[in-house]
């Protein structure tokens, strides 16, 4: 879940997100990945008309960056982002660029024809 640069770093975080994962529950993990991967959410995609930014891990294994575009091209007016160097847990090895991305998704204004009327 962390790109192999970043485990070699010897960073304490990777020390305690591998003891955050052995802590887990085999069972309960492996439940909720199958479940995971037997999900699909496509279909609803269109539906959502919220301002939306996906952000994935350049170097990710498990939503590797076609899975971004294609979550992308089913969500009109989404924004795509990927980081680099980054894995699937980007937020654990990129918290800076992870909050950055945050902070301007927070920003985003709806779409003209979704925002309330301020004169409500």
């Amino acid at each position: 879940w962390l790109t192999a640069g970043f485990r070699a770093s010897g960073a304490g975080v990777v020390r305690t997100t591998a003891e955050i994962f052995a802590a887990l529950d085999a069972d309960g993990y492996a439940a909720c990945c199958e479940a995971i991967a037997r999900m699909d959410l496509f279909p609803s995609l269109a539906a959502i008309r919220a301002p939306t930014t996906i952000v994935y891990g350049e170097d990710d294994p498990a939503t590797p960056r076609a899975m971004a575009e294609a979550l992308s091209a089913g969500i009109a007016g989404s924004r795509l982002i990927g980081v680099s160097p980054a894995a699937h847990l980007l937020a654990t090895e990129r918290p800076e660029r992870a909050c950055e991305i945050l902070r301007d998704a927070i920003r985003m204004e709806p779409p003209a024809s979704e925002r309330l009327d301020p004169g409500l």
